[in-house]
């Protein structure tokens, strides 16, 4: 709820061309953010769940990946925003946003992230609402601010103090209770090597979720941006209980995946549909309470409601989609899950490349509601084939022939 109103307000804050701007970078930032530990902090929640013993290793290897691979993220990002995003957005917007994403807020993920490991879900919960009302905080304070102050420049300077100010507290707390970690103790090159496919698993979902939305800055305009990320911003706080439920199971996926995959899917199987109950109904709500968005934000945002009413059906999709993936992931099926997001991502871009010229933000929607779709069938299937696969094989080795 937090998330969904400081969108809102900042959205009636900022003029809409800069709203496009924030969303087209923060979409770059997302799709790297995987690099900004190499899946590091992945494999201390994979194995820190197995074996509680690796945490103090795993999480120095995970800090310090974090300060040198998240560096060298920066870099390029700054170098893909530069090319990929309009010459209106300014260079200081793309360094300044660049930076609290991919170093400052990604300290705080990355703190959540062994909690999460430890089983430590109520520290996790408390943290990510100290960031979410910190990020609130910054929003309101630039509303409270006159008019001819509500500017980009302003904006982004509340929103990088903000970023230091909860990134300092966070690591803070973290070296009273971890340790002061070495920042040279680097992950050895076969650890790396495990941890670049939950690189890649992160990476081509946010593809598949954010490749719309900068593509709409490159091919379509900031204004379009605008509206189409305003929309998704409210579908994504919309799935915020199912991430949740999520964060909690992820690690019961590689405790029962240790069995095989119908451990795994059995797990998905006791909570997928509480979670699609919740994802329907809610989709339900967006549907009919889609007109009080132009309400709130004005008649600039008025094709948001008819890209909800499209959208709408998001929710249920990546429920289905998650639950499949983490039963894949815990069974350590890891790079199947990589190899189907992959190949529905360049399809998701390729799809966006064809049809934003000619339909704008039209064509986003179309790309989204395709991709989405097939990635959620995709996934089904293996979880399915793999379950079958292996009750076959355990009948076998159960009833040998003579």
């Amino acid at each position: 709820m937090v998330q969904a109103a400081s969108f809102l307000l900042l959205a009636k804050s900022l003029p809409v061309r800069d709203l496009g701007a924030f969303v087209g970078i923060c979409a770059v930032t997302s799709i790297l953010t995987p690099f900004a530990a190499m899946g590091t902090v992945n494999t201390l929640i994979k194995h820190v769940s197995r074996q509680s013993e690796q945490m103090a290793e795993r999480w120095n290897k995970a800090v310090s990946a974090s300060l040198w691979f998240g560096l060298l993220a920066s870099l390029v990002a700054g170098v893909t925003c530069r090319l990929l995003l309009p010459k209106s957005v300014p260079t200081y917007a793309i360094v300044a946003l660049i930076f609290t994403e991919l170093l400052a807020w990604r300290w705080t993920q990355l703190i959540g992230m062994t909690l999460q490991g430890l089983h430590e879900i109520d520290r996790k919960s408390q943290l990510e609402m100290l960031v979410m009302c910190a990020r609130a905080a910054a929003v309101l304070t630039f509303f409270l601010l006159s008019t001819r102050h509500r500017t980009l420049t302003t904006w982004l300077a509340i929103y990088c103090g903000t970023g230091v100010l909860v990134a300092g507290l966070s690591m803070w707390r973290s070296i009273a209770r971890f340790g002061k970690p070495n920042l040279r103790r680097l992950p050895r090159a076969e650890e790396l090597k495990e941890g670049f496919g939950f690189v890649l698993s992160p990476l081509t979902q946010t593809v598949n979720n954010d490749a719309d939305k900068f593509l709409l800055a490159r091919l379509a305009d900031l204004s379009t941006t605008a509206v189409y990320g305003t929309a998704y911003r409210i579908l994504s706080a919309a799935f915020v209980p199912v991430q949740a439920l999520l964060t909690v199971t992820y690690p019961q996926f590689f405790r029962q995946g240790r069995h095989g995959i119908r451990s795994a899917s059995r797990l998905a199987a006791a909570w997928l549909p509480g979670a699609l109950l919740y994802s329907s109904a809610a989709g339900v709500i967006l549907f009919l309470c889609a007109p009080v968005v132009v309400k709130i934000l004005g008649p600039g945002y008025a094709e948001t409601v008819s890209i909800l009413h499209w959208l709408a059906v998001l929710p249920a999709l990546k429920s289905i989609q998650f639950f499949c993936a983490d039963s894949l992931t815990g069974a350590d099926f890891q790079s199947l899950r990589v190899g189907v997001q992959g190949l529905v991502a360049v399809t998701n871009i390729l799809l966006n490349v064809v049809l934003i010229p000619q339909h704008g933000w039209w064509g986003a929607v179309a790309a989204t509601l395709v991709s989405d779709t097939l990635l959620a069938f995709l996934l089904v299937a293996c979880v399915i084939r793999l379950h079958n696969r292996e009750q076959i094989s355990d009948q076998e080795l159960a009833c040998p022939e003579p």
